[in-house]
Parts: structure tokens; sequence; C-alpha cells
């Protein structure tokens, strides 16, 4: 027992070292913020409704503390194919025709 007290040590100085590196991690300063589509409209959602919420979000102020993100929450799935995997929906174009163009 009394020669154990080197491996104590050493596991000791081993956790000391792991706590003080997961110190350094940095994380964000605010949690991912921003408005999703899905609670109020579901399936529903149009365009003009996600533009309306995103300049809410400008004019309200929350933009600018860090709700930076709109969430277009529109039933995009469709069917499975045979293999299982999960397909666009055909008519998930028409609800808002211009996703590719408000990614910037």
């Amino acid at each position: 027992m009394v020669g154990n007290w080197k491996f104590y040590l050493l596991g000791m100085v081993h956790l000391t070292t792991m706590e003080s590196n997961a110190q350094q991690v940095s994380v964000a300063a605010t949690p991912p913020m921003g408005w999703n589509s899905w609670n109020h409209f579901a399936e529903k959602v149009t365009e003009a409704d996600v533009r309306s919420a995103a300049d809410a979000l400008v004019a309200s102020g929350m933009r600018d503390a860090g709700y930076v993100y709109v969430n277009i929450d529109d039933t995009w799935e469709g069917k499975r194919d045979a293999q299982g995997v999960i397909v666009l929906d055909s008519n998930a174009e028409l609800r808002i025709p211009s996703h590719a163009v408000m990614l910037a």
C-alpha cells in the first residue's frame, strides 16, 4: 500500500492536467438563437411568412441581441425511396421558391 502513493500522485497530476485543458476550451458567448417557422406555421409556412419574421427580428433589435438564425421548417421531406432514403417533396419548391437565394 505504501508503494501505491506514486500511482496516486501520478493520477492526481493527470486529472489536474485534464481539468486545466478542459477549462481552455472556448464556447460560444450565447447559444444559437433565432426563429423557427414550425411552431407557428408547421407545414403551411410561406415565403412571405419567413421574410416577415426575418424583418421583425431586425426591426425589433433581436438580431443585434444575437438572434441571427431564421430556420425554415417546411416539411421538405417526402416519402422514402426503395432504399429507405428520404426524398425531397416535389411541392417543397412551390412553398418557398427562393430557398437557395435566401441563404445569402
